[in-house]
């Protein structure tokens, strides 16, 4: 059984990629970019942040999002994840200006980039965990339906859940409950949000699971 990795193909520092992945402010996400490293490490990392920042409700940062990370998409499954990620984020875009053939386009362009960066890396934290989040949201949102591909990463990150940090536990847990919510499975939603709860509290997500929680038991 391969072991969960978070490493990528190329030399950026493992903590500086994790604080990409990481949450942050438009501003605070602008001023990391300033330490961008050079070359390819570099498009990745400001490719993250700018999906990260894009996907905060902020569209104008999707283009330079996809200019970045389509230069290193086909080197790097962490990159292609994130470029078939924003192609989903500029799908919702597209959708609320009314153009429902251009974003289902784009969802079925963003969608095959991720099904191929988890094929390229299966083992990988952050391609599963992007793919997961990614196929969550837009089942909820649109008329295409992947709960069937995240009941597969929620079950692949079960099998290896003892191989994850706490914080990586919590979203596990979260997004699991997300997915029972979205299977009216309430009773078993109700026990992946505590579990995210208990696992790192006051924390995003220990935050985010305790009003979920307090939202089923009002």
């Amino acid at each position: 059984m391969a072991l969960l990795v978070s490493v990528h193909a190329f030399a950026i520092d493992e903590t500086l990629l994790m604080k990409a992945v990481g949450d942050y402010s438009e501003a605070e996400g602008l001023k990391m970019m300033e330490n961008a490293p050079a070359g390819n490490d570099g498009k990745l990392y400001r490719g993250i942040i700018l999906h990260n920042i894009a996907d905060s409700k902020m569209p104008q940062y999707e283009e330079q999002a996809v200019s970045e990370l389509k230069q290193v998409k086909d080197t790097d499954p962490v990159a292609r994840v994130y470029y078939g990620s924003v192609l989903t984020l500029k799908a919702g875009t597209a959708s609320k200006k009314k153009d429902l053939v251009g974003a289902i386009a784009l969802l079925n362009q963003g969608f095959g980039e991720m099904d191929k960066a988890v094929k390229e890396a299966p083992a990988n934290i952050t391609v599963r965990f992007c793919r997961l989040i990614n196929s969550i949201e837009v089942s909820a949102d649109s008329p295409m339906k992947r709960y069937n591909i995240a009941k597969g990463d929620l079950a692949f990150l079960n099998e290896h859940v003892d191989e994850l940090e706490a914080k990586d536990k919590a979203l596990l847990y979260f997004w699991e409950g997300e997915y029972y919510m979205s299977q009216r499975k309430t009773s078993e939603a109700l026990a992946s949000f505590k579990k995210s709860a208990e696992v790192t509290p006051k924390t995003l997500y220990g935050t985010k699971a305790e009003k979920r929680i307090a939202a089923i038991n009002d």
